[in-house]
Protein backbone atom coordinates (compact mmCIF):
# COMPACT_ATOMS: atom_id res chain seq x y z
CA UNK A 1 0.00 0.00 0.00
CA UNK A 2 1.00 3.66 -0.94
CA UNK A 3 -0.69 6.60 -0.18
CA UNK A 4 -0.75 9.27 -2.24
CA UNK A 5 0.95 11.77 -0.85
CA UNK A 6 4.18 10.04 -0.45
CA UNK A 7 3.80 8.38 -4.52
CA UNK A 8 3.35 12.51 -5.61
CA UNK A 9 6.60 13.09 -3.32
CA UNK A 10 8.49 9.82 -5.08
CA UNK A 11 7.66 10.65 -8.08
CA UNK A 12 8.72 14.12 -7.93
CA UNK A 13 12.05 12.78 -6.88
CA UNK A 14 12.23 10.37 -9.48
CA UNK A 15 11.14 12.96 -12.40
CA UNK A 16 13.82 15.67 -10.98
CA UNK A 17 16.64 13.10 -11.03
CA UNK A 18 15.47 10.76 -14.03
CA UNK A 19 13.32 13.14 -16.22
CA UNK A 20 10.03 12.62 -18.04
CA UNK A 21 10.06 9.48 -19.42
CA UNK A 22 11.45 7.89 -16.80
CA UNK A 23 9.60 9.18 -14.04
CA UNK A 24 6.13 7.89 -16.75
CA UNK A 25 7.98 4.40 -16.83
CA UNK A 26 7.80 4.50 -12.47
CA UNK A 27 4.88 5.60 -12.26
CA UNK A 28 2.90 2.79 -14.72
CA UNK A 29 4.92 0.17 -12.83
CA UNK A 30 4.41 1.07 -9.15
CA UNK A 31 0.44 2.32 -10.16
CA UNK A 32 0.57 -1.80 -11.97
CA UNK A 33 1.81 -3.24 -8.21
CA UNK A 34 0.69 -0.73 -6.05
CA UNK A 35 -2.82 -0.36 -3.92
CA UNK A 36 -2.76 3.25 -3.60
CA UNK A 37 -4.49 4.66 -0.72
CA UNK A 38 -5.50 8.09 0.63
CA UNK A 39 -5.06 8.69 3.95
CA UNK A 40 -7.55 11.10 5.04
CA UNK A 41 -10.68 9.41 3.48
CA UNK A 42 -13.15 7.84 6.05
CA UNK A 43 -12.29 4.12 5.84
CA UNK A 44 -8.62 5.15 6.07
CA UNK A 45 -8.86 6.87 9.89
CA UNK A 46 -8.99 6.45 12.96
CA UNK A 47 -8.34 2.69 14.64
CA UNK A 48 -8.32 1.22 11.11
CA UNK A 49 -6.37 2.50 8.56
CA UNK A 50 -6.96 0.80 4.90
CA UNK A 51 -8.66 -2.13 7.13
CA UNK A 52 -6.07 -3.23 9.36
CA UNK A 53 -6.27 -2.82 12.78
CA UNK A 54 -3.71 -0.92 15.10
CA UNK A 55 -2.17 -4.68 15.71
CA UNK A 56 -1.41 -5.04 11.99
CA UNK A 57 -3.75 -7.97 11.37
CA UNK A 58 -6.14 -7.47 8.67
CA UNK A 59 -10.13 -7.21 9.64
Amino acid sequence: MVSYPTLCEAYSLVLYKLGIGNAHSWLREVQSYATLINPTSPKTTGRHWAGFSTTGIRD
